[in-house]
């Protein structure tokens, strides 16, 4: 990374604030807040050249991709884990993640060649062994024995819709892993559609335990796999989108 500036100084100082309101100052250390800063910059440069992200201030990258990743999972009360981030475009949740989680393994996957390229080029800059990029879609790399089963936790951040995303991220969860899907929905508000889906995936709702004692907090919806993912899922995707708009 290179050396900080005047000017990021005056941005990180701001972003200390916000990190401060969001209740995360303890956790939060002096290196992880210049990784953030770094990451900020690059996704407002990026975005200046390419459909990246709709965010166009370091403020509200910062606030949205950065905090909004890192919140709902700063509590979490597991020890080292792999996950895979599903549909991470500018790199979210991941990046953020494996800056707070050092000791997390983290696999990202994009089908755009742009912003996996720059999820790579992030990850390079930002100097984060502990993740890979790829560029491909999840519906095929969760067939290659190499990921499916492979990962304690699989992540999504406003990728799809919940049926769909439920079906491409089933398969990737090892035993006793868990899907984590970034909502501001309850299980208790799902149809019924998308929990008997759930159910043939293999997932099972995490109960308000789980959500205490492994997640820290009620925020977000969680699966627990309970069970082998059929062979057949994922199907194709045009197939899974057409049924998951059948529920609407």
């Amino acid at each position: 990374m290179r050396g900080p500036t005047a000017g990021m100084f005056h941005v990180e100082h701001e972003f200390r604030r916000f990190i401060e309101e969001s209740g995360l100052a303890a956790m939060v250390d002096d290196r992880k807040l210049e990784k953030y800063s770094a990451f900020t910059a690059l996704v407002v440069e990026a975005s200046t050249r390419f459909n990246l992200t709709g965010h166009k201030t370091p403020g509200d990258v910062f606030v949205d991709l950065v905090i909004g990743s890192i919140a709902p999972l700063a509590r979490l009360n597991v020890p080292r884990r792999t996950f895979v981030d599903i549909g991470t475009g500018a790199g979210v949740p991941g990046i953020p993640l494996a800056i707070q989680y050092p000791d997390w393994t983290g696999t990202l996957i994009d089908s755009n060649a742009k912003k996996a390229a720059f999820v790579r080029d992030v990850i390079q800059q930002l100097e984060l062994p502990n993740l890979t990029a790829i560029c491909g879609r999840v519906e095929e790399i969760a067939h290659d024995r190499a990921h499916r089963g492979r990962y304690d936790w699989v992540l999504s951040r406003a990728f799809n819709a919940l049926y769909v995303t439920l079906e491409l991220g089933a398969a990737l969860a090892g035993p006793q892993g868990r899907c984590y899907v970034y909502s501001r929905e309850t299980v208790g508000s799902l149809p019924q559609e998308i929990l008997a889906h759930a159910h043939a995936l293999g997932l099972v709702p995490s109960t308000s335990d789980d959500y205490e004692h492994v997640l820290g907090c009620s925020d977000g919806l969680l699966f627990r796999k309970a069970a082998r993912t059929p062979d057949r899922y994922p199907r194709r995707y045009t197939i899974i989108k057409r049924d998951a708009q059948r529920i609407g």
